[in-house]
């Protein structure tokens, strides 16, 4: 075994280096990989590490797939792509809005959240890595207006109508021309008689 130890090491020194190489060249380096989809688990802080990427609060399987893209998304940091990107990873249903799709202002943009009944696990942590997750890999030049959580629901609508079809009648009393009216009638009358007396006056 090659050692590359000086020579004036002691003894012992020497012989713990020739048994930790025993133990290495005993290992089987054919089975490490660094591979962010095969790598054991308990190597990807070391390849987020690594690669300048934060897996804080992702799972497993997010953190592979942020490792995975690490590259590219560094690549194209700073830009819509980029931050979309990242997003997507720690939530599929999650990315942004630039300033000039809602009239915002100049070098603004939202992060927005697509949310319906068959979607759940969001959280206000979710909602907090996402905000995160948009700064860190934003250019400089541009701020974060608002978090838009759009919500949508789903249900059935019943619509019902009813016809009713029916005749008018209208019945008045009776009214006929052959109408007797039966009962006394009673007339009053009066007479008045005047007299007239013309005196003339005698002759003188």
């Amino acid at each position: 075994m090659v050692t590359l130890l000086p020579a004036h090491k002691t003894a012992v020194q020497k012989a713990l280096d020739i048994l930790s190489g025993e133990r290495f060249e005993a290992l089987n380096l054919s089975v490490i990989s660094i591979l962010p989809k095969t790598c054991p688990k308990e190597i990807l802080p070391h390849l987020a590490e690594s690669f300048d990427v934060d897996i804080l609060g992702l799972n497993e399987q997010q953190t592979r797939e942020l490792l995975q893209d690490a590259f590219q998304i560094h690549y194209y940091a700073g830009t819509p792509y980029s931050i979309k990107r990242a997003l997507a990873i720690v939530f599929k249903h999650a990315g942004i809005q630039e300033w000039q799709e809602y009239e915002g202002d100049p070098y603004y943009f939202r992060v927005t959240v697509e949310s319906n009944p068959d979607i759940t696990g969001i959280t206000q942590q979710l909602l907090d890595r996402l905000v995160q997750t948009a700064k860190r890999y934003k250019n400089a030049r541009s701020l974060i207006d608002c978090l838009r959580l759009n919500l949508e629901h789903k249900g059935n609508i019943y619509v019902g109508g009813v016809s009713l079809n029916g005749t008018k009648t209208t019945i008045y009393p009776q009214n006929s021309a052959d109408i007797v009216l039966q009962g006394n009638m009673y007339i009053a009358l009066a007479q008045q008689s005047a007299h007239s007396i013309t005196i003339k006056a005698g002759d003188k």
